[in-house]
């Protein structure tokens, strides 16, 4: 699984639910780094946005955006 546009995780902590591991993507440093305070079992956080994840093609089966916004600031 890959939760893209994490944020702090609440999605992320739902799906590990699902099955152990997965990937969770965040462009922001302040929310990433407060997920990673949490750091559920096998869930690998890094920067990335929708249109960069930064994973592999083909890396995981499904990805998920619970509630994301985008903006041009």
């Amino acid at each position: 699984m890959a939760d893209i546009g994490a944020g702090t995780g609440k999605l992320t902590e739902n799906l590990t639910e699902a099955g152990p591991g997965g990937y969770a993507v965040e462009p922001n440093d302040a929310m990433r780094t407060e997920a990673c305070r949490n750091s559920w079992e096998g869930v690998i956080w890094s920067a990335g946005t929708a249109e960069e994840t930064g994973l592999a093609d083909n890396s995981v089966h499904w990805a998920l955006m619970g509630n994301t916004c985008l903006w041009n600031q």
